[in-house]
């Protein structure tokens, strides 16, 4: 199942690659990376728009490779984890990660695992998700103003001091939600990311909010990622002609704690689970929202598909959209934005919640989260990438204390009726 597993995502990588060079041509792709590799890449830079389609594909083929490698180099598991790592890469590959941004966190992370004699295996797929603060060494390299290589080497060493510390803190405020933020790292980079800012801002740092977005390529995107997600459902019934059994017993998970899909019902059920949650966020996108498929919406949308074997399934993501849908309603923004279409799908790391709380506990932190979200990314300059993790941190450390009070309270109440009832039939 490892193998298989490795063999699927490196194949998914140089399809991307190979798509690239198809839509796009060379002498354009060369052009086009050495802008995206150049780029100033805070939230929202959408790399179709700077380098575009085909040069975007070869970058986010490229960084997928570096991981799928990494992982397979350091020995690490290639389970619902690794899945996940690998497929969130890809989607910020899309928006602001490069294959050279990306390096001296990753070299934190080796700098982590030397220093405290912790296997890299054990922490490589944080090690690539903490690749989230890529945006830090372009701010930091124009901050400093002073010769090429002295900038260069306090944007490296900045970056790379993230990737050091991102282990122990992802991991002290894992506790604030206790596993019901399936982006536990955006939550830690959302806080490290504030104390930064605010270094930089004493620096003379000014933050700056960047909407670059690239809306030309819908269709044929949508065509491509039909295509793909069709694959997903033919193959997953190729590898195990039972695969309905193991997904119906993947559907009953609430996506809390132990998630690794891969390991508990298989590659192929998995493999299923990302077809019909990948058709499900299409679905939504074009037809629900009315959305455009841009950079930056197609990283969400993978992010989404990757977390298909860590914690996310239809039942337990759709009351999640849900509640994106009535905040539209009743608040100010627009369901079709950019910047809410990544809202509802990112939004779906409290899957958790309503996995194990119910329907209507999804609907209620989705609409509460659609909110804060929209205020954390100023907190932390727009520079971690994953500004819904971090949101979707304060939100589930919030509600869930109160969703196990009004549990708990609810169990009392059933349990007294329970006893009244044995007692009227005594009587």
């Amino acid at each position: 199942m490892q193998q298989r597993t490795f063999r699927f995502l490196l194949a998914v990588s140089i399809i991307l690659v190979a798509m690239g060079f198809i839509v796009q041509p060379f002498d354009s792709i060369t052009t086009g990376f050495l802008n995206i590799l150049t780029s100033r890449d805070i939230l929202v830079t959408d790399y179709f728009a700077v380098g575009g389609v085909g040069a975007t594909l070869v970058n986010v083929g490229l960084v997928s490779i570096i991981s799928v490698f990494l992982i397979r180099f350091s020995k690490g598991s290639f389970s619902g984890p690794a899945l996940a790592s690998v497929f969130l890469m890809i989607g910020f590959a899309f928006f602001g990660k490069n294959v050279l941004n990306i390096v001296p966190i990753l070299c934190g992370t080796f700098l982590y695992s030397f220093v405290f004699k912790e296997p890299y295996k054990d922490i490589v797929h944080i090690a690539l998700l903490a690749t989230c603060f890529a945006p830090v060494f372009d701010e930091v390299y124009y901050l400093v103003d002073k010769s090429v290589a002295l900038n260069f080497t306090v944007a490296f060493l900045v970056s790379m001091s993230f990737g050091f510390i991102t282990k122990p803190v992802s991991r002290m405020v894992y506790k604030a939600h206790d596993g019901f933020n399936l982006y536990n790292v955006g939550f830690a980079a959302g806080i490290i990311g504030i104390i930064y800012v605010s270094l930089m801002k004493t620096s003379g740092y000014t933050p700056t909010t960047h909407n670059i977005l690239y809306n030309d390529a819908s269709d044929q995107v949508a065509i491509f990622l039909s295509i793909l997600f069709t694959s997903f459902f033919i193959v997953s019934f190729i590898l195990d002609k039972n695969v309905l059994s193991s997904y119906k017993l993947l559907l009953k998970e609430t996506g809390h704690k132990d998630n690794d899909f891969v390991e508990k019902f298989g590659f192929a059920a998995v493999l299923l689970n990302m077809s019909l949650n990948g058709f499900i966020a299409l679905f939504y996108i074009l037809f629900i929202a009315g959305g455009t498929l841009n950079g930056p919406v197609i990283g969400s949308l993978m992010t989404v598909v990757g977390f298909s074997g860590l914690g996310k399934h239809p039942k337990n993501t759709i009351p999640l959209y849900i509640g994106v849908i009535l905040g539209s309603i009743s608040k100010t923004y627009s369901i079709n934005d950019t910047s809410i279409l990544l809202i509802a799908l990112f939004g779906t790391a409290l899957a958790p919640i309503a996995g194990t709380f119910g329907f209507i506990a999804g609907i209620i932190v989705a609409y509460l989260n659609s909110s804060v979200v929209l205020n954390t990314a100023a907190m932390h300059g727009n520079i971690n990438l994953y500004n819904s993790g971090f949101s979707c941190g304060i939100v589930a450390a919030v509600t869930v204390p109160v969703f196990r009070m009004v549990s708990h309270k609810n169990e009392e109440i059933r349990n007294q009726r329970r006893l009244n009832a044995q007692e009227d039939s005594i009587l």
